[in-house]
């Protein structure tokens, strides 16, 4: 559940770093409509500029779908109806809590990634 919530939020970054982009995109490819009308850049580089354009925006509905889907199976592991999921932190306010100094080293043996490595 903790890991389903965790690339939900994940995905919401990548969202919102793509919207960015794709508004960045926008303002370049006008600045390059604008440069080709007075003659300062071909056509090429007009083309580019638009297809850079056309790319970034071409990536919102594709992550726009893939976060309904993991606020879908969130409401699955839930027990909900599908829909939205509220939001809470954001990817970047994750952080590990401290380990405090002084823990004895018998604590390592509990944990089942260490039991894993140990036996293999």
């Amino acid at each position: 559940m903790a890991s389903a919530y965790v690339n939900l939020r994940d995905l919401d970054k990548q969202l919102e770093i793509a919207k960015r982009t794709a508004e960045s995109r926008g303002e370049n490819y006008n600045l390059f409509e604008l440069r080709f009308e007075k003659g300062a850049i071909s056509e090429t580089e007009l083309v580019q500029a638009k297809s850079e354009y056309e790319q970034a925006l071409a990536t919102l509905p594709l992550l726009e779908k893939i976060i309904a889907q993991q606020e879908n199976l969130l409401s699955l592991l839930l027990g909900r109806n599908p829909g939205p999921i509220l939001r809470g932190k954001t990817v970047d306010e994750f952080v590990l809590p401290a380990v405090p100094a002084g823990l004895p080293s018998d604590l390592l043996a509990n944990r089942p990634d260490i039991r894993l490595a140990e036996q293999t």
